[in-house]
Order: C-alpha cells, then structure tokens, then sequence
C-alpha cells in the first residue's frame, strides 16, 4: 500500500467516524432510508414500477 493510498484510508476512516459521532450509531440506516426514499420518490415521478 502506498503512503498516499494509506494517507486517504486514515481520512476516510475518521470520517466515518466523525459521522457516527454526530449522527449517532443508526447514521448508516438513516442514510440508505432517505436515499432510498429519494430514489422511490424519482421512481414515482417517471412513472417506473
């Protein structure tokens, strides 16, 4: 593994947890929910079933 590739896997995992942090242990249920609301809703609009 490469310093950089190490480098934007140390930020991305402190990212991650900053995320839980402020959106509490349920964040990744709380996001599929609302882009899985949001694609339902595209759905809708273009009439796909």
């Amino acid at each position: 593994m490469t310093k950089v590739s190490f480098n934007t896997l140390k930020l991305f995992q402190a990212y991650i947890k900053e995320m839980i942090e402020v959106g509490g242990e349920n964040l990744p249920k709380i996001l599929s929910a609302t882009l899985g609301a949001k694609l339902g809703k595209a759905y809708k609009e273009r009439g796909i079933k």
